[in-house]
């Protein structure tokens, strides 16, 4: 720790990870509830995470194997110093009483697309300064930083908008990215590797090909789409859930909103401190499905306090669950494949976010809410009790797990 602590470019990209994190938490609560307020829709709050996911991905899956050819300084600064100003604008157009729905939509996509350069870039730059036997510990800290801005973002932001205005939340937001801009100026260029590489098209298709080569990565990497799919319509129905079936405060929003970062640094610290298991496979469904049940149970609590305690039970099994299905792939999958397979793994899994946040959206005006909830549990527990009993999710789990030809 004393030598992360006299390490310049770690303590810079420490001081911009909570800047950021900050940022990004703040931006998700903002922009849902200003689109929820300026039509009082589920709806509007639908389409603008469909935009926002669908922005994400288009930028992580074009420009992630484009990472390591430019400076990765200047990335990470380009993505903070975008948003500052895209909430700028936002601001802007909330003074003059001039935002719409169109606006806020225009606004999500752009976040989308910049916001995801940040956390790659900022991972090579660390893999590139810190020594490797420092890295564990580097790494530990940045997610325990992820995960603690991500609890604590919501409930400052409701904070403010159930003490002030909301405009206040889009003036922090562009100080602290502003302030994140000019820290990340403080380090120092590193060389780029203008080794040659292959084009995105050719790398995207060798990691499909390792798919269709192992057909236990596809079947996971198509339960994964089904899981995301109601993990991506989490986010959008919380609003309407605590305002409208809960009766629920901008705090309350905030509160529960933080209980999915909350549970998963639960989850974190677990892992952490408990000892790798052989047996992943049964960690990660039995994880997922107490997971899934814990998302229908806030389809019958009645309290802000009980609907808390669910969704951090549900973000602790996900942080289980994405910690040993990471480690799988990382044992499973040779190191020279590792950057196209997680691109494909990325898509396969990420494709369900928007689309659960869309459909959802829509849905909800012919159910009630409290059982949107209900159906997204169920959505995942049925389709992981099925998998268990699949012959090509079947492997020897106390077999090496480092060939990767060996299902």
């Amino acid at each position: 720790m004393k030598v992360l602590l006299k390490n310049k470019s770690f303590m810079f990209i420490w001081i911009a990870y909570i800047t950021s994190g900050l940022g990004s938490t703040f931006s998700i609560f903002i922009m849902g509830w200003v689109a929820y307020h300026l039509k009082g829709s589920a709806v509007t709050v639908g389409n603008l995470w469909f935009f926002y996911f669908l922005s994400s991905i288009i930028s992580q899956i074009i420009c992630g194997p484009y990472i390591d050819r430019v400076n990765k300084k200047n990335i990470m600064i380009f993505s903070e110093l975008v948003r500052a100003i895209v909430y700028f604008f936002f601001a802007l157009s909330m003074y003059q009483d001039s935002l719409t729905t169109n606006i806020i939509y225009t606004f999500a996509i752009i976040v989308g697309l910049v916001e995801p350069l940040f956390s790659p870039s900022s991972n090579s730059y660390i893999a590139e300064t810190i020594q490797e036997k420092d890295l564990q510990k580097a790494n530990s800290i940045l997610q325990t930083t992820k995960q603690s801005t991500r609890m604590l973002g919501p409930l400052l932001a409701g904070l403010i908008v159930s003490m002030t205005e909301p405009l206040y939340v889009l003036i922090f937001l562009i100080v602290i990215l502003g302030l994140s801009s000019i820290n990340l100026l403080f380090l120092p260029n590193l060389n780029l590797n203008k080794s040659h590489k292959a084009g995105w098209g050719k790398e995207f298709i060798e990691g499909l090909m390792f798919y269709k080569k192992n057909p236990f990565f596809l079947t996971m990497g198509i339960l994964l789409f089904i899981i995301n799919f109601s993990a991506g319509a989490v986010q959008p129905m919380l609003l309407p859930y605590v305002f409208d079936y809960l009766k629920g405060t901008s705090f309350h929003y905030g509160l529960i909103n933080s209980g999915t970062a909350f549970g998963m640094l639960i989850g974190a610290f677990f892992m952490t401190i408990s000892n790798e298991s052989k047996k992943l496979k049964l960690i990660m469904f039995s994880s997922i499905i107490i997971g899934g049940l814990s998302l229908s149970l806030l389809g019958i609590s009645f309290n802000i306090f009980s609907s808390f305690l669910f969704i951090t039970i549900y973000g602790l099994c996900a942080s289980i669950f994405n910690i040993n299905n990471t480690i799988l792939y990382q044992k499973r999958v040779p190191t020279n494949l590792r950057g196209r397979v997680f691109t494909v793994r990325g898509l396969l899994a990420n494709a369900g976010v928007p689309l659960g946040a869309l459909v959802i959206g829509h849905v909800v005006g012919y159910i009630k809410i409290n059982h949107v909830f209900l159906l997204l549990g169920l959505a995942i527990v049925i389709p992981c009790c099925i998998a268990l009993f699949l012959p090509s999710l079947n492997y020897r789990e106390d077999k090496e797990m480092g060939n990767s030809n060996t299902m």
